[in-house]
C-alpha cells in the first residue's frame, strides 16, 4: 500500500477544517509521514488494550513483534476526544476482525456516541472462522442500513469504501445538502 498517495488523496478530500491523526506501532517514517498531516501515536489500535502481538511491516515483509495497543473506543473518546469522525482510515493488519462488530448498530461506537461519516478499511486474507466473521459483518450492516459500502477492491487483501447515509449530518456533509 502507498500509504503517502492514500493518506495525501484522503486529507485532499477532507473539508478544511478537518484533523488529522493516525497510531501505528512503526515509527521510523510514519512519523514523519503522519507528521506532515496531523498528529502521530506510536502505537497500534485495536479491540483491546496491552502489549499484544501485532503484524508490521519491516524490510518489504511483514512479520509478528510486540507492539503497544489502545482500544479504538478509548483511543477516540480519551485520548483524541471527539465524537464525530469525517473519514477513518484503518488497516490493522489482520487484527481488524475484532473491530468490526463497533460499527454495528448498538454496537461500541454506538454505545459511546461515535460517529462515522465515512470509512475505509482493509480485511486481510481470512481463514474459515475470519470469513464467516466478514460475511457477517457485511450482511449485518446492510441489514441495518447505515452503512453502504460504494467500492471494494481485492488486492493482496480487501479494500472497502463505507458511506453513511444513516446519520443526517452526515449525508448533508458528503452527499446532499439538507434543510434543517
Amino acid at each position: 500500500m502507498n500509504t503517502l498517495v492514500d493518506v495525501s488523496l484522503c486529507i485532499s478530500l477532507l473539508p478544511s477544517e478537518s484533523s488529522f491523526y493516525g497510531a501505528d506501532p512503526i515509527v521510523e517514517n510514519n512519523e514523519r509521514l503522519y507528521s506532515k498531516f496531523g498528529t502521530f501515536f506510536p502505537f497500534a489500535v485495536g479491540n483491546k488494550s496491552g502489549i499484544l502481538d501485532a503484524s508490521v511491516y519491516v524490510n518489504r515483509k511483514y512479520i509478528s513483534q510486540k507492539a503497544i495497543h489502545v482500544e479504538l473506543v478509548y483511543f477516540l473518546t480519551e485520548i483524541i476526544r471527539q465524537k464525530v469522525y469525517d473519514h477513518a482510515i484503518i488497516d490493522a493488519e489482520g487484527t481488524e476482525y475484532g473491530i468490526l462488530p463497533y460499527f454495528y448498530r448498538g454496537g461500541q461506537f454506538d454505545q459511546n456516541d461515535i460517529t462515522f461519516c465515512q470509512f475505509n478499511i482493509e480485511i486481510h486474507m481470512p481463514d474459515d472462522r475470519k470469513k464467516e466473521m466478514f460475511r457477517e459483518f457485511i450482511f449485518t450492516l446492510l441489514r441495518e442500513s447505515r452503512y453502504v459500502m460504494l467500492r471494494a477492491i481485492r488486492v493482496d487483501h480487501y479494500r472497502m469504501y463505507f458511506l453513511n447515509f444513516a446519520n443526517p449530518y452526515c449525508v448533508s456533509r458528503y452527499v446532499l445538502e439538507i434543510d434543517d
